[in-house]
């Protein structure tokens, strides 16, 4: 099993439903092909890590938005950001 992680900016909540924008609806509906009910993880730097449920109305995508995870303490693969 794959894990999608999709960032949203928005204010993250429990148990609570969010529409995605345009970019990560797009990805999950037309790249990904989710379905209605296809787990995935949403996430942002302020809120933290949530686990969410893809859902669709066909125009519209949103994330039912589950339980808060516990983010790790750090990356475990060290990277260099080159500009």
């Amino acid at each position: 099993m794959r894990l999608t992680r999709i960032y949203q900016p928005a204010k993250l909540a429990t148990h609570c439903k969010l529409e995605l924008d345009q970019v990560s609806a797009h990805h999950l509906k037309n790249v990904l092909r989710f379905k209605n009910g296809d787990p995935f993880t949403v996430f942002n730097s302020i809120d933290g890590e949530f686990t969410a449920l893809f859902w669709s109305d066909h125009k519209i995508c949103y994330a039912v938005i589950g339980d808060f995870l516990a983010a790790p303490e750090s990356y475990p693969v060290k990277f260099h950001l080159i500009q």
